[in-house]
């Protein structure tokens, strides 16, 4: 994939318009069809277009994203008068619905984002069909080390800003060299996603304070972690040596794992010992159902089959 590649495929801020809840001004992109709305919810870094590779995969869903506030061209409320926390994030989205009409979608949501899908799953669970999330639980997992991630975020921003030279060492800050249009296409994402301003209350509250625990619990709906097989390194992940998974697992009885191993989503959910679901593709919200990915070598689709 090329940079012009990537940038056919974005989903550009002048393609959205924004919606007045009454209480912000909130940048919404809305793809159509008649099919189960699906919202993404972007990272508070990589933002919506984290989702731009999926879209072409995803054609049975009315596709929906936003930038919450303090990101992109949505308000960006002085953080010093007006909370930025999980609570003030999910009362955005309850009253962007409205606004819109969606009485009840589908969320996916990517990093940081996973801490305000669960709060608002838990606050509003008749809005929700199902989840998609990361395991972001608790801003305080030591396996995450958010607190060292945050002082080198908050440094660069602080030096260098998030425009220009500043976003581009605050994507090189993540360690990826692979695929290797990764550093462009996500310095393009902070560049025009993040401010300055607002890069505390939201970064910071990711990195230092957010934390859903007594949520999980509360939380009733089907829900899918999706997550990587290994780390930004290349090593394998251990799903046992992961906190904040377990935990999930414990408090959500309901909850299922998917692993992206070398292009295929592998499932291990209800399944006789030995064995595994192997799907080609992303879990599409429906159990039993198509699951597509998009892949480094193309996308495929498949039904599920078990694997001894």
């Amino acid at each position: 994939m090329t940079e012009a590649d990537w940038r056919a495929q974005r989903i550009t801020f002048e393609l959205g318009r924004l919606v007045d809840t009454g209480t912000v001004k909130l940048w919404f992109h809305d793809a159509g069809g008649d099919g189960e709305p699906l919202f993404f919810l972007g990272g508070w870094t990589a933002a919506h277009f984290q989702y731009d590779f999926v879209r072409p995969y995803l054609t049975g869903y009315r596709l929906l994203t936003w930038e919450p506030r303090g990101m992109g061209p949505s308000d960006c409320p002085d953080p010093a008068e007006h909370p930025y926390d999980l609570d003030v994030l999910s009362d955005d989205l309850r009253d962007l619905l409205s606004e819109i009409g969606v009485q009840r979608t589908h969320l996916w949501a990517g990093g940081f984002a996973s801490y305000h899908a669960l709060r608002f799953a838990r606050l509003y669970p008749e809005l929700v069909g199902a989840l998609v999330t990361y395991n972001d639980v608790w801003a305080g997992d030591p396996q995450m080390s958010y607190d060292r991630i945050w002082e080198v975020y908050r440094t660069i921003v602080e030096q260098f800003g998030t425009k220009g030279i500043g976003a581009r060492m605050l994507a090189g800050s993540f360690g990826v060299n692979d695929p290797p249009w990764f550093l462009d296409w996500e310095s393009a994402n902070i560049d025009e996603g993040s401010h300055a301003e607002t890069v505390e209350a939201l970064i910071g509250l990711g990195c230092l304070y957010a934390d859903v625990r007594d949520d999980l619990e509360h939380i009733k709906v089907p829900t899918l972690v999706l997550r990587g097989a290994r780390s930004w390194a290349g090593s394998e992940l251990d799903e046992r040596d992961d906190p904040s998974l377990e935990l999930m697992r414990e408090r959500m009885p309901q909850l299922e794992v998917a692993s992206i191993q070398d292009g295929v989503a592998v499932i291990d959910k209800g399944l006789s010992a030995g064995q595994r679901v192997v799907i080609d593709g992303q879990y599409k919200l429906k159990p039993g159902t198509r699951i597509v990915e998009a892949s480094r070598g193309g996308a495929k689709l498949a039904e599920a089959g078990v694997q001894k």
